[in-house]
């Protein structure tokens, strides 16, 4: 009976693995028929580069709005849930998308409908990637880095498809993939189970695993989080406890009798106490994520990285055919780019059990260095490829792990700001800016000065990169000094006895 029960377990397990990477993969296939191939839509639709830069730049102004203020919602209003706020943006982009192809429209209506369009997808992944750690925390793992490899996978392999489409038809062709593949994430997603813990009345959260969690440090001096171990997530976050209420007051109160149910003053009293509670930690959860400094580090390092690479991702196609290529090898730069993506994130647990946090963050800058640094001097297409594999162990790793090192260095009330800071810091601000400079700098200096531009941006993200990584490597050695030297008395008491 034992092993039924496991087998069962492990088959819906590997269930809603397979589900939540389809998501992932229909997800970017999605995002590069919208943004992967953002130039050329709407070079088709009459815009030039400098306009070009300016709908881009619209859309993630627009998202660096929305996220926050969709988080706050969910904040206010818990029963809002993930699942119908990702269905709502996906709706709205796939109707502004349909619009913007469908219909004539002038200049200034195609840079509006595809901001939002852009904005509302963009707005997506932060989300995506909360579900994730919310199955997590209810004791349902899922391998996030494995996903979202996944999803990369689903991007290279959109971008050759795609590019090979688009010249045996027209750009308009994408409208329809990205309806397509819309539709099918909203099946996807509708079969999903839900990620919010059953709560009944009187149920209490436990406090007593986290202050046993904390006993046991991993690379940063926290609980593991699923992103390195998928059993026993639900007692290292701090799940739910689902018992009687009678109970969950005893446990807390150390065996305390219940009060009559005619308190109701007192019952009163409890509940807005809660709720000033409630209020205090939504309030100090900024003050959390100010107190971050490798975070704050990473996340300053990650977008201006996310500046210097936008402007190579979105005007690659102008940089492959600077170097002698067309449009079909602009398709296998992309699939280059993305592929490459998956090893490392499905590595990313493996590796940090193996090396500290600060040392991946570390080779992080110098995988950027290289990147950026090949693509910049390249003279011919197959150097462009050689560059763009270094995608790697840049944004390949950094993406899960960061993604990861939040949840673990943030309290479940921060958590999802600081989710929503990751993709405001590159989506949002670092898009923004990248496809923005890029675009003027091409059309009034032309190409080189833009590549001078990413060489010294990546420069600079490289050195924010190895600051941070070596604050984060210190920090780990003294919570380790630390931990031994909490343990050291404990030890010799256990021997003696």
């Amino acid at each position: 009976m034992g092993a039924l029960r496991r087998g069962v377990r492990g088959s819906a397990r590997e269930s809603l693995q397979v589900r939540y990477g389809a998501l992932q993969a229909l997800y970017y296939f999605g995002t590069c028929a919208l943004g992967g191939f953002a130039a050329i839509f709407l070079g088709y639709k009459g815009l030039s580069n400098s306009l070009i830069g300016v709908a881009t730049g619209a859309s993630c102004i627009l998202s660096v709005v929305l996220m926050p203020a969709i988080s706050m919602l969910l904040e206010r209003k818990p029963g809002l849930g993930i699942p119908r706020v990702v269905r709502s943006l996906t709706l709205g982009s796939v109707a502004c998308y349909v619009v913007l192809a469908l219909a004539p429209l002038p200049t200034y209506a195609v840079i509006v409908l595809f901001a939002l369009a852009n904005a509302m997808s963009l707005a997506i992944a932060p989300f995506l990637s909360q579900l994730a750690m919310g199955f997590n925390r209810i004791g349902m793992p899922i391998n996030f880095g494995l996903a979202r490899g996944m999803g990369s996978v689903s991007y290279a392999v959109g971008a050759v498809g795609l590019s090979r489409l688009v010249e045996l038809s027209s750009p308009g062709v994408l409208a329809g993939l990205f309806v397509l593949s819309g539709v099918v994430l909203l099946a996807v997603l509708a079969s999903m189970p839900t990620c919010e813990a059953p709560v009944k009345a009187g149920a209490v959260q436990a406090e007593e695993p986290r202050s046993q969690a904390d006993q046991t440090l991993g690379s940063t001096g926290r609980a593991p989080v699923a992103c390195d171990s998928a059993e026993g997530m639900a007692t290292a976050a701090g799940t739910v406890v689902d018992a009687p209420a009678g109970d969950a007051l005893d446990a807390t109160t150390g065996g305390a009798p219940e009060a009559p149910a005619g308190d109701a003053p007192g019952e009163l009293d409890a509940s807005h106490g809660a709720k000033g509670r409630h209020e205090d930690e939504r309030g100090s959860a900024f003050r959390e994520i100010l107190r971050e400094r490798v975070l704050l580090m990473v996340l300053a390092g990650f977008m201006v990285a996310f500046i210097a690479c936008n402007c190579l991702s979105v005007y690659l196609i102008d940089i492959v055919v600077n170097v002698g290529g067309d449009t079909s090898m602009y398709g296998v730069a992309i699939f280059c780019m993305a592929a490459s993506e998956l090893p490392a994130m499905a590595l990313v647990p493996l590796l940090r059990r193996r090396f500290s946090t600060g040392t991946l963050f570390m080779v992080v800058g110098a995988a950027y260095l290289l990147r950026n640094m090949i693509v910049v001097c390249a003279t011919s297409v197959p150097m462009v490829f050689i560059g763009l594999l270094f995608q790697s162990t840049s944004y390949g790793l950094l993406t899960p792990l960061l993604t990861c090192y939040i949840a673990e260095v943030c309290s479940p009330r921060s958590e999802m700001l600081g989710q929503t800071l990751l993709s405001v810091a590159t989506t949002g601000v670092g898009a923004m800016v990248g496809t923005v400079c890029g675009g003027v700098l091409q059309d009034t200096y032309g190409i080189q000065a833009m590549l001078l531009f990413v060489a010294v941006a990546t420069v600079v993200a490289a050195f924010m990169f190895f600051v941070a990584g070596a604050r984060a490597r210190r920090e780990e050695t003294a919570r380790r000094e630390e931990a031994a030297h909490r343990e050291g008395p404990a030890r010799r008491e256990e021997s003696v006895r």
